[in-house]
């Protein structure tokens, strides 16, 4: 299971504050002192902030399991072909002049164990920074003025499918 970041943030926040108002609201039937209420709702709060946190953060680093690819792959190294993606991904709206498609056309004459080794790459250093794998990081980019990265995006993802790394 992987989890985006803002579904782990609003997991944080949403779980710790219904158990609080849970709390509050069974104290305030037995009509407690309204500090008391508050102080027991803080308490609440924050130690299931902590403890659902860590659940959530566990979660997301962990990404999805590793892909075999096979020895045929041992000397090839996508180091630079997954931080160029990565950066290209990562680049502030504002800033994109032109997508690097070089890179996307080098991901997708990969043989298969080489996309599967970029694809395991990208999970052990990117998955939990982004929140996505690999062909699902490239699929939430922006092709609104290039319909050329638009069949690159298609490809790539039925490329991944093919392999059965989503």
């Amino acid at each position: 299971m992987a989890l985006s970041k803002s579904t782990s943030t609003t997991i944080n926040l949403a779980v710790p504050s219904a158990a609080a108002g849970i709390v509050a609201y069974m104290f305030l039937k037995q009509k407690k002192d309204w500090r008391f209420i508050l102080v027991a709702a803080a308490i609440t709060w924050l130690i299931l902030y902590i403890i659902c946190s860590q659940i959530t953060k566990t979660v997301r680093t962990e990404g999805p399991a590793q892909l075999p690819t096979g020895s045929d792959c041992d000397a090839y190294d996508p180091t630079a072909l997954i931080t160029a993606i990565y950066k290209d991904c990562t680049v502030p709206w504002y800033s994109i002049s032109t997508r690097d498609e070089a890179s996307y056309n080098t991901l997708l004459g990969l043989t298969d164990c080489q996309a599967l080794k970029a694809y395991n790459l990208w999970n052990t250093t990117y998955y939990a920074d982004a929140g996505y794998t690999l062909p699902g990081m490239i699929a939430q980019q922006s092709h609104f003025f290039d319909s050329e990265f638009e069949g690159l995006q298609a490809s790539i993802a039925n490329k991944f499918l093919v392999l059965g790394a989503q």
